[in-house]
């Protein structure tokens, strides 16, 4: 075998690259439907996975696939205090993160998304947001990576440099970061963070081929990684943004979307 192959070399780059999914148990309801996108929309193997959690002691406790590690957070932290504790037992350089509400609803592009990886890895890239969205300044800016169309830079100037979305993560940036904003809300997390990440100069980008439609006012769908981002806005499920792609998940997991109300 060439081991000098593109091919092979991002096939090896996944033996660097951990799966995290965050939830709390008052969102188990939806561990069912994300676990079973992931395991049929995403053809590629990872080196670790891992269930960030307050508890498992939940009825659908069951729908956790075996090969997921189980960390376990203290529930009195805050957000950012929740992820410094489980940051710190990954074991791999880079991660793909997001919450239960991220859900697939069709087949991933493992050969892009195992080419960004490649091109992570070797420019040391931090942070990678598998789609494409942010305020208009922001998104008016789509400048490629000269050796992928489906890489677009984040600058300093923006004003949402990171987001909490399924993401490719460099776990030494993301630990950092989170550490550096303790006691934080996830929405406090989203507003003070992207300060400190100027003053810092990570190196960013988000995933966009050009020609995916906008979903909603603020965010772009995904051809790379295609994910409802997100189904759950303040507890209740984005039927307005994701009509066609909720009815199907109410109706394959016999979820009745009364039961927390619809957006």
């Amino acid at each position: 075998m060439d081991s000098g192959k593109p091919e092979n070399r991002w096939k090896q780059n996944m033996n660097n690259v951990s799966f995290v999914m965050y939830s709390h148990s008052t969102y188990s309801d939806l561990w069912e439907p994300f676990f079973d996108r992931a395991e049929q929309h995403i053809n590629l193997s990872f080196a670790k996975y891992y269930l960030f959690v307050d508890s498992i002691d939940v009825p659908p406790s069951q729908h956790i696939p075996e090969k997921y590690e189980i960390i376990l957070y203290d529930d009195t932290d805050s957000y950012t205090d929740r992820l410094t504790s489980c940051l710190q037992k990954i074991e791999t350089e880079y991660c793909i993160f997001q919450h239960e509400d991220m859900i697939l609803y069709d087949d991933i592009n493992a050969t892009t998304v195992k080419k960004i990886l490649h091109i992570a890895e070797k420019e040391k890239i931090d942070y990678i947001k598998l789609l494409k969205g942010g305020s208009p300044k922001d998104t008016h800016s789509d400048l490629s990576h000269k050796e992928c169309t489906a890489l677009r830079e984040i600058y300093a100037t923006f004003d949402y440099i990171i987001a909490i979305q399924s993401s490719i993560w460099k776990v030494k940036a993301f630990l950092e970061i989170v550490s550096a904003n303790p006691d934080q809300s996830i929405w406090q997390f989203e507003l003070s963070a992207q300060e400190y990440c100027r003053t810092k100069n990570y190196s960013c980008f988000y995933s966009f081929e050009g020609n995916e439609k906008k979903r909603g006012l603020f965010h772009w769908d995904s051809s790379v990684w295609p994910v409802i981002a997100t189904a759950i806005f303040k507890g209740k499920w984005t039927v307005d943004q994701y009509p066609q792609e909720l009815k199907e998940i109410f109706i394959q997991y016999a979820i009745d979307p009364a039961d927390r109300g619809t957006c």
